[in-house]
């Protein structure tokens, strides 16, 4: 019987919460296989739902009564675990239908990860899901352990001292999330839920990542993936993530050309642009990482701490080598260490030795090894200082004493306190139970650690500025209609003067101009705008003007038109005799700005995004860029802006007057409607250059070429 929930995969408590699991392929044999190994860990860890094997050769399984069909088992049944081949799944989910199974666990591969003849079954199995709204896990997967109800629903050895808390994770690699689970636990993160969501052919992260956020549980999210399959759900997810104030950390793999192949074969998914995808989670605040113990090490971080309110760190070490290594890593991830005050100096003075250092990061020196209570008076000098977050060296033999000092330290306090260590590798078992055991985050690696408290902070300002301007609503621009009626009429490819009226009826400013079709327009044209004047030839045949002969600048009187204009024409017929002339773009010249590009331009995954950065004719060669996915708001647009290298040319380089920011921001928010707007109609748009006279407070599009679809 099919049900008729239109919101049945935001209820995964079938599948996460089960109160009866049947499993299909366990055998009774002494060697336990993946569906054995599951009921084994589930009864191992004390689940109390009801376990039903099924198997028609036996007639108990681990002491359970077994089944042969799944029809037989008696009354409602939340789950069934289907671990036989992939090509006996079919069959099983059928009957699972029939039994209005809510939820399917399918640990097998050989589906569309692994050629045409695993996608057909892959296509079959999603079809019988969809018609009866069964949850389903995978295929290609582990399983799933939900560890406050002890729901061990998974392939593989779990350490028997796991805890329930509050971190859980997504993964598509099995083996991946087994090493996730290995680092949390090492660190003694408590654990809400952790998913192999495998090749997502019905639930996807976004479906799990909904349930998570409203789990009262979990507090963060991890995970790890190679595709999304619906970047509106992300997008909304990542929305709601923010509004509950639940970080999200993505190990997100693709960032080379090999990753993405590698996540290709291994999902049967293309992960896109990473350059995009980078653009969109900074836009929604999710935190992206490069490697499983930076993730779980950020985690920890999130769970064991509130958010610092700013960027500005202080440190105190026991050598000066400690000092360069922490000061060099925050300079690399932009991390402010704090001028620290006359007075605060002065304090410390008092106590380091005159071969120490009171400077930011502190050296302690080795008088610090043996010395305690120097340390703590040196701490409690800091918290009395301008700074968000205290880091401190434990390499010292009084280390328990140590945490015991800044547990009692940070209740009295809203700064961050964390211990950094330089290294993990010289862990004692001591060492390793204080740190499981500490309820001070412990950053076991200077680089992670630093990229941990980086993430923490960005989230904070970046869910503070948008809890100051709330959600922005996507409206159509006033003359789209005028806009869609100009498109309609159009080629493959918009000219230059083309492209500029679309940008105009969006209110993006271009240069002074007009087409003229004879060298007495020409001359007419060049009146009313006023010399010098630029001639530009308008063809679609000729994508690059200037190699075609067809850019004339610097024209200063209606002679040198005359003669310019017919000079030009017979560059262009020389270059290409083939190619049809529009007419000829008569411009105002535009000298002395500074020269950005600007555009639009479409990923397999997110749709339009905007690309902004120093133009002209460094762009390729310097890629002085900034992306972001549309929509784009201003506090996007400004952020764009000021993440460039060489923003600090709008803010006055050389004696230069600044240029009005949120004018420039402005454009790009009115370019990213347009992409939005018409994002099934326009390929690519292109300006360059996008001309900035900080003088005048003026910009204006010198060049543009839109690609329609």
């Amino acid at each position: 019987m099919k049900t008729t929930d239109k919101n049945w995969k935001s209820d995964l408590a079938p599948l996460l919460n089960p109160t009866s699991i049947a499993v299909v392929g366990i055998s009774g044999g002494p060697k336990l296989g993946m569906g054995a190994n599951a009921v084994k860990n589930l009864l191992d860890f004390g689940y109390k739902g009801d376990i039903y094997p099924v198997n028609p050769k036996y007639d108990e399984i681990l002491g359970l009564k077994c089944y042969k069909q799944i029809s037989e088992i008696p009354g409602e049944l939340d789950s069934v675990l289907i671990a036989i081949p992939s090509e006996g799944i079919i069959p099983v989910l059928q009957q699972a239908a029939e039994k209005t199974v809510k939820a399917a666990v399918v640990f097998a591969g050989g589906f569309a990860e692994s050629g045409e003849k695993g996608k057909e079954l892959q296509e079959k199995m999603i079809k019988i899901c969809e018609e009866n709204q069964i949850r389903l896990c995978g295929p290609n997967n582990m399983g799933i352990l939900s560890f406050n109800n002890r729901m061990m629903l998974y392939s593989a050895h779990i350490p028997e001292d796991v805890t329930p808390g509050g971190f859980a994770f997504v993964g598509q690699s099995g083996s991946i999330t087994m090493c996730a689970l290995a680092a949390a636990n090492a660190r003694g993160l408590g654990c809400s839920y952790f998913v192999t969501s495998g090749n997502e052919a019905v639930l996807e992260a976004s479906d799990y990542f909904h349930y998570l956020l409203d789990d009262p549980h979990t507090r963060v999210i991890g995970c790890f993936i190679e595709s999304f399959k619906n970047t509106e759900k992300i997008e909304q997810v990542a929305d709601l993530a923010l509004e509950k104030g639940k970080p999200i950390i993505i190990l997100k793999v693709g960032r080379s050309q090999k990753g993405q192949q590698a996540a290709l074969s291994h999902t049967g998914s293309l992960t896109g642009s990473d350059a995009v995808q980078d653009a969109f989670f900074k836009q929604k605040g999710i935190i992206r990482v490069d490697e499983i113990e930076e993730l779980v090490e950020t985690a920890e971080l999130f769970l064991k701490t509130s958010l610092p309110k700013r960027n500005r760190l202080a440190f105190t070490m026991i050598s000066g080598g400690g000092c360069g290594i922490v000061s060099d890593i925050c300079d690399q991830y932009d991390l402010e260490i704090t001028e620290l005050s006359e007075e605060t100096k002065g304090a410390l003075d008092q106590i380091v030795p005159f071969f120490g250092s009171v400077n930011n990061p502190l050296d302690l020196t080795g008088v610090a090894y043996r010395n305690p209570d120097m340390y703590y008076r040196c701490i409690e000098i800091l918290l009395k200082e301008d700074v968000d977050v205290i880091c401190m060296d434990p390499d010292i033999p009084w280390i328990e004493p140590l945490f015991e000092k800044v547990k009692e330290f940070s209740e009295k306090t809203d700064k961050l306190l964390c211990i950094l260590s330089l290294t993990s590798e010289n862990m004692t078992d001591v060492k390793r139970k204080m740190w499981k055991e500490s309820a001070v985050p412990v950053l076991q690696d200077p680089v992670r650690g630093l990229k941990a408290i980086r993430s923490l902070i960005r989230f904070s300002e970046f869910k503070e500025e948008n809890e100051l301007v709330g959600p922005v609503e996507v409206t159509l621009h006033q003359n789209r209609d005028e806009a869609a009626r100009f498109l309609s009429g159009q080629g493959k490819k918009l000219n230059e003067f083309e492209s500029k009226k679309l940008l105009r009826l969006y209110e993006i400013p271009v240069t002074n101009e007009d087409l003229a079709g004879s060298v007495d327009e020409a001359i007419d044209i060049a009146g009313r705008i006023g010399y010098p004047v630029a001639l530009k030839i308008q063809s679609q045949d000729i994508s690059h003007k200037t190699e075609a002969g067809g850019v004339l600048l610097n024209i200063r009187n209606q002679e040198d038109l005359r003669s310019g204009f017919e000079k030009m024409l017979e560059r262009v017929r020389s270059y290409d005799s083939n190619a049809r002339v529009e007419g000829v773009l008569v411009q105002e010249m535009i000298e002395n700005g500074i020269e950005f590009i600007l555009g639009t331009a479409q990923d397999s995954q997110f749709g339009p995004y905007i690309v902004f950065g120093l133009g002209g004719i460094y762009v390729e060669a310097l890629r002085d860029i900034s992306l972001r996915v549309a929509h784009v708001d201003e506090i996007d647009a400004i952020s764009m802006i000021k993440e460039i290298r060489s923003y600090k040319i709008l803010q006055g380089f050389r004696g230069r007057p600044q240029i009005n920011i949120k004018i420039l921001a402005s454009i790009i928010v009115r370019l990213s409607q347009l992409a939005l707007d018409f994002k099934d109609k326009i390929a690519e748009i292109d300006i360059n250059p996008l001309v900035v006279y900080p003088e005048a407070n003026v910009i204006k599009a010198g060049d543009a070429l839109i690609i329609l679809k």
